[in-house]
């Protein structure tokens, strides 16, 4: 266990295929808290049963460390998804997306890649438990390379 997250976000329905979304996420990891707030732009259309959506994501991280000796640090990132969905019955998705993550100003474009796969199953209306899959390399740094295998159990709850 590495970490406990919280977000709250909020969607705004522009047209048929757009939307506006913001998010504010805590994580509460081993090495402090991060406060990360972000807005962005999705896409969704339908092809042949698949509910395919592109995500454009501006992000700001503040990171508040457990250790005194390190300050307070804010960086800023941009996000790019692509996902492919696909309802298996009326109440079971599966999806997959694939998600460069970019910081401003870093020596490399791409800081770190994410993909994922997931299942997003309805419990009941407005209440979805997602389990899920992340390969995350993070190969921005010029010191290191690391790799992470995350597996995760989210809830959605939709008003």
């Amino acid at each position: 266990h590495s970490g406990t997250y919280v977000s709250v976000g909020a969607q705004y329905k522009l047209n048929k295929h757009f939307d506006l979304s913001g998010e504010y996420r805590l994580a509460m990891v081993q090495q402090g808290n991060y406060n990360r707030i972000s807005c962005g732009l999705l896409c969704d259309y339908k092809v042949h049963g698949i509910q395919l959506s592109g995500r454009a994501l501006i992000q700001n991280q503040v990171q508040d460390f457990d250790d005194a000796t390190r300050p307070t640090q804010s960086e800023g990132y941009w996000r790019v998804r692509a996902q492919a969905k696909y309802k298996i019955n009326k109440q079971l998705d599966v999806y997959a997306s694939v998600e460069p993550i970019m910081k401003f100003g870093a020596a490399f474009l791409v800081d770190n890649w994410r993909d994922e796969v997931g299942l997003k199953w309805e419990i009941k209306k407005g209440l979805k438990l997602n389990p899920y899959f992340i390969y995350r390399p993070d190969y921005g740094k010029t010191t290191y390379n690391r790799l992470f295998y995350i597996y995760g159990l989210q809830l959605d709850y939709s008003l």
